[in-house]
């Protein structure tokens, strides 16, 4: 539902539909100013701030007429999580008759890791000294097919573009029951990521819950995600290490996040 706040926090790829107060004295001019928020304080990031000058048409042009130095809001800190995690979890979804409901039924569970690891640079990489970083998800960093979208593979039957085996667990996963780890002995070491086109089949109709848990076994970082072409519930977002024997309980299946 729409909420009032003083700040926009907006990822790349990201919209956001806000409703401006012209509310200020018009006998000035203003700044809208956006700056980087980073979560990984030990990464480098571009820490410059654009702007623009928001006036009022009763302001005019003419330079004789018209304030000099427009006033600067004041902007949160480039690592403030606290106020980047209070405008994320207060969107929610809106209740409308014939909506969609939560569904209580699951058919699947995914426990997805997202996070940076090490990859072997490519041939053409000359500046990776043998190895790069990369994104991945369940310790996999995705490899863009060369021949046809994944799409047209699966509408054409086409063999070979990508495997149908992506996992619904990442390689190593802390057992919260028995509070140990459950280790895979086919992965030589978290912190390496190979590269793969692999995807996950469900069925049309399918109920899926997806707990997405960052490693941050090189960063600390957040990391936007989006998606297409699905009816989608945010049902819990917070820190730390997802414990299915507790969170799930807090789950929010009213406001629909």
């Amino acid at each position: 539902m729409p909420y009032k706040t003083d700040v926009i926090v907006i990822a790349p790829g990201q919209t956001v539909d806000a409703l401006m107060v012209a509310d200020a004295s018009p006998a000035a001019r203003y700044y809208m100013a956006a700056r980087a928020y980073a979560s990984a304080v030990n990464l480098a990031f571009d820490s410059t701030t654009t702007t623009g000058i928001v006036q009022y048409k009763s302001v005019g042009t003419n330079r004789s007429t018209t304030p000099d130095s427009p006033i600067m809001p004041s902007l949160p800190d480039f690592f403030d999580t606290p106020t980047a995690h209070r405008f994320y979890t207060n969107l929610t979804g809106l209740i409308k008759p014939r909506s969609p409901k939560v569904p209580l039924h699951v058919d699947e569970h995914m426990f997805v890791t997202i996070g940076l690891g090490f990859t072997s640079g490519g041939a053409n990489q000359t500046k990776c000294q043998g190895q790069a970083l990369a994104a991945s998800m369940n310790n996999v960093s995705f490899a863009f097919p060369t021949k046809m979208s994944l799409l047209e593979a699966q509408f054409k039957g086409a063999k070979g573009i990508y495997s149908s085996d992506f996992s619904n667990m990442p390689p190593v996963l802390f057992d919260y029951t028995n509070q140990s780890i459950n280790t895979d002995p086919a992965a030589d070491s978290l912190s390496f990521t190979p590269k793969g086109t692999k995807v996950k089949k469900v069925k049309y109709g399918a109920v899926v819950e997806m707990v997405l848990q960052n490693t941050a076994l090189l960063a600390i970082e957040s990391h936007p995600m989006h998606l297409h072409g699905f009816d989608f519930f945010v049902l819990a977002q917070g820190f730390g290490n997802y414990n299915a024997s507790t969170d799930v309980k807090s789950y929010n299946l009213v406001h629909r996040r």
